[in-house]
């Protein structure tokens, strides 16, 4: 990874915690994320077709223009899937890390990236950080508890479908403008969100909670749509099987966030996930 893409990576990190932290100090967490994708798109839209009419879109880009849309509804849906299925605290850190893992393993098929040994190994560490913080002091026993064989596989397929948009992400880019095909990820999710969540789907409580926190889902989109386009940008410097484990320094900022801001415990165990991603992503930025 180049210096650009390494600080490019950081500042998207920061802006993605902070959006999420206004997600987790809201009353309804799920209408304030379709919200704040929703108003990214709205936000990135004017942009959007003045970067169309002066640029435009080439032909073939369609068709990852195309898949994005169709992979997002697969993952919003198999999210969903893992809120009902699983308790998040256990489902959602499977879905995370296997796609630590797996976009290496796709770019290295799909893409023919090339992937050292040390890098390999950076990798590896931060896979383990992020299911060390994910599952944090919950016991084997009681993961076996709250994650079925059905969960599971909804898990491992979030993470298949994370893993897959973000090699799409990294080859659309390489052709279209990120501002672009930013549009084209964001408004479709908002509105996968709304259709794969029956707790969204009320009318009444969105206007409700946009009234009460019009102002935080405004930065929340603005944070959105910041980290995503400075990613985008970081994928067309970068390979993507070292971008997209790199990211996951993000999950620090959240967590040192939710200590400071939320009063979350942390505990030596989550600790010791946070040293594996630092590790992780220290190795990263020197070997890759």
């Amino acid at each position: 990874m180049t210096n650009i893409a390494i600080l490019l990576v950081i500042i998207s990190s920061g802006f993605h915690a902070y959006w999420n932290y206004i997600i987790r100090r809201s009353e309804n967490p799920e209408i304030s994320t379709f919200l704040v994708s929703l108003i990214g798109g709205f936000l990135i839209f004017p942009f959007a077709i003045y970067v169309y009419f002066t640029s435009g879109i080439p032909n073939n880009g369609w068709w990852y223009i195309l898949a994005t849309v169709i992979i997002h509804a697969f993952y919003f849906f198999s999210l969903s899937r893992v809120y009902v299925k699983s308790e998040l605290s256990t489902g959602y850190p499977i879905a995370r890390g296997s796609a630590v893992g797996l976009v290496p393993l796709l770019a290295i098929i799909l893409i023919n990236e090339e992937i050292n040994f040390f890098s390999a190994i950076s990798i590896f560490l931060i896979f383990c950080g992020v299911i060390i913080v994910g599952l944090g002091t919950i016991k084997i026993k009681n993961i076996k508890q709250n994650v079925s064989y059905l969960s599971l596989f909804y898990a491992l397929s979030t993470g298949f479908f994370i893993a897959l948009y973000s090699i799409v992400d990294k080859k659309a880019v390489e052709i279209i403008d990120p501002i672009i095909f930013l549009f084209f990820v964001l408004a479709p999710s908002s509105l996968s969100v709304y259709f794969f969540n029956s707790r969204v789907r009320n009318f009444k409580n969105i206007c409700s909670i946009f009234k009460k926190q019009s102002i935080s889902l405004l930065i929340g989109g603005l944070c959105t749509l910041t980290a995503y386009l400075l990613v985008l940008n970081a994928y067309k410097i970068s390979q993507v099987s070292y971008v997209a484990p790199f990211r996951e320094i993000g999950i620090v900022f959240g967590v040192l966030m939710g200590y400071f801001l939320l009063n979350e415990k942390i505990s030596k165990t989550k600790i010791s996930g946070l040293v594996f991603i630092l590790i992780g992503a220290f190795m990263i930025s020197i070997f890759s």
